[in-house]
């Protein structure tokens, strides 16, 4: 019901972070509820931010959600270390958290994601590769263009080509 509530649930809900954080719960339902409000959430964003730097049970990807759809500026510090995590699934959630909040600043950072990913090693690996052209190509068009283009013509890629296209 809560996300239903807006920015009145905010305060509520800064309050169950601030508790779970002190009794290392795990918190990603909660987390969920900024990320359903969306722009609303933003006086969150500051709790969201400490949850962030020491997440505890809490999924990084989650709480990067949650500040990608608050889209605050101020978090921008705090989300680009998550690009350097082995967890891909986390530092792609964390790149369309940057690009969401306007941050041009981690074209190169997210970039250097993309060789990470290995062709049909998952499906997703696939969504993950897209997601991260995507944001390049939101992020700078010009400057994109020739990695997408990279990956698109590699023939290791060549089974999902469709798929990866950031323009689909």
């Amino acid at each position: 019901e809560m996300p239903k509530l807006g920015a009145d649930a905010v305060p509520a809900l800064i309050e169950v972070l601030r508790a779970g954080m002190t009794n290392g719960e795990d918190l990603n339902l909660p987390v969920l509820i900024p990320y359903q409000i969306g722009r609303p959430a933003e006086p969150a964003v500051p709790v969201l931010c400490e949850l962030l730097e020491k997440p505890g049970k809490t999924s990084q990807y989650y709480i990067c959600s949650a500040l990608k759809t608050a889209r605050d500026p101020k978090a921008i510090p705090f989300v680009r270390p998550i690009l350097k995590l082995a967890d891909m699934q986390a530092a792609t959630e964390a790149a369309e958290a940057l690009e969401a909040m306007g941050d041009k600043d981690s074209f190169e950072a997210i970039a250097a994601l993309l060789p990470r990913l290995q062709p049909r090693r998952s499906s997703s690996y696939e969504l993950e590769m897209h997601d991260l052209l995507k944001v390049l190509h939101s992020m700078d068009k010009e400057r994109a263009a020739p990695i997408v283009k990279r990956y698109l013509e590699d023939p290791a890629w060549a089974a999902s080509r469709n798929f990866i296209n950031p323009g689909n």
